[in-house]
């Protein structure tokens, strides 16, 4: 489970695409650095992935493996109140519904780390300011799964975000804990092939902002997880060791509702 709460770090937020350039306010200062994660709500469309590190012009898309497109007109610029999409259909098809969740770059929150695999263990420095408690990274040059890390599975264990497979152990990340400065890489295609690029999204626990975690179930219809210490603001999260697909919630004006990252469904009204 992976909560994020409000503060001005994330923005959950709804537009509808006009084929024309459009600002979308998250109220943040996204230009000083973000991760913005895009789905069209009322049809099928790939989930979509931008940050300030690659640049609006590159996307990747999280419910498949293909590797990073450019088009000029995906997000045009990152502003002081949130982003400028262009024409690109893909961000801003006419008619068509999106929800943006925005995560604001900041100290013990959010880093994003753009490197090179080298084939063999790897030692990455960042500055996250914090030990990193979830990292998803993508291989931006050629086609290869989504690998997220979580605390909880353990150091060598990993799940691909688009695909509903269980977390497994895998040669992805090192069997050495991530700490305040640097996390660790394997010689694993997924995120350290030789000559490849790659990009990483760490998160961390952040006092009333974000909180990484795990639950039992219980089997039941409803359960209670406490703990969390704030009202989320989203929620995203996959059981460990089934094959039940990922989850990812949040409120829409008092809604609550969810996509599925590893799927291009169209967005689903909790009950």
């Amino acid at each position: 489970i992976l909560a994020t709460g409000g503060g001005g770090l994330l923005g959950v937020n709804t537009y509808t695409g006009t084929g024309l350039s459009q600002s979308v306010d998250t109220g943040q200062p996204l230009s000083n650095g973000a991760f913005v994660w895009a789905k069209a709500t009322n049809t099928s469309a790939d989930h979509l992935a931008s940050d300030t590190a690659r640049g609006g012009n590159k996307l990747l898309n999280q419910n498949g493996n293909a590797a990073e497109t450019t088009n000029s007109q995906f997000i045009t610029s990152f502003n002081n109140n949130g982003i400028t999409v262009g024409t690109a259909a893909d961000y801003n098809t006419l008619g068509r519904d999106y929800v943006l969740f925005s995560w604001l770059k900041q100290a013990g929150y959010l880093d994003i780390v753009t490197y090179t695999g080298n084939g063999a263990t790897q030692t990455i420095s960042h500055n996250l300011a914090a030990t990193p408690a979830m990292m998803i990274i993508k291989c931006r040059t050629i086609t290869k799964d989504w690998a997220v890390y979580h605390k909880d599975a353990g150091n060598n264990v990993e799940a691909a975000l688009n695909t509903s497979s269980a977390f497994a152990t895998s040669g992805s990340f090192d069997n050495t804990t991530p700490d305040a400065s640097d996390f660790f890489v394997g010689p694993s295609f997924t995120t350290n092939q030789s000559s490849q690029d790659y990009v990483a999204y760490l998160f961390g626990e952040k006092g009333g902002k974000s909180k990484i975690d795990q639950y039992s179930g219980n089997g039941t219809s409803s359960k209670s997880v406490t703990g969390v210490g704030f009202e989320p603001k989203a929620i995203l999260l996959k059981g460990d060791n089934n094959s039940n697909g990922w989850r990812f919630f949040y409120n829409d004006n008092g809604t609550a509702k969810y996509i599925v990252p590893d799927t291009s469904a169209s967005v689903v009204t909790a009950t």
